[in-house]
């Protein structure tokens, strides 16, 4: 049973990271001063968090629809979002005086679910370039 969620997860990797970065990145787009009263930080940096989950959600959904996928461009999402792991961190860091539980709470789990992707997606990133885990053909 592991075995067959593994396999079902590798093959849609990219479509998991990509659809929830532009979903994540929408919402807090949509609702950027609210969560800044939420989290106890300033607006810009809502909206930082709301452009780098656009922006890799972006990539990865690219990935995900193209049939060839290079192995480099797959390690440089990984890496983007084990970058964003870190860069949560910090900002629950650089705001540890005025930010709330509730920011604490939501750049953690940010921070674990993208270094959980880029940990996934650089384990498997030879697999994932294989045109055979290609959902959707496009031409490219």
């Amino acid at each position: 049973m592991q075995r067959g969620i593994r396999s079902w997860l590798s093959e849609r990797l990219l479509w998991v990271d990509g659809l929830g970065g532009l979903l994540a990145g929408v919402l807090v787009l949509l609702a950027f001063r609210w969560l800044s009263a939420l989290h106890g930080l300033p607006e810009r940096w809502i909206l930082v968090v709301a452009a780098v989950n656009l922006t890799y959600g972006g990539l990865a959904t690219y990935l995900a629809r193209r049939r060839h996928r290079p192995v480099r461009w797959i390690g440089a999402l990984a890496g983007a979002n084990v970058f964003w792991m870190v860069g949560c961190l910090g900002i629950v860091f650089w705001h540890r005086g005025s930010i709330t539980m509730y920011g604490v709470a939501h750049l953690i789990a940010e921070g674990a679910y993208v270094g959980g992707l880029g940990a996934w997606e650089w384990r498997w990133r030879s697999r994932l370039a294989s045109p055979r885990f290609s959902a959707i053909e496009s031409a490219d």
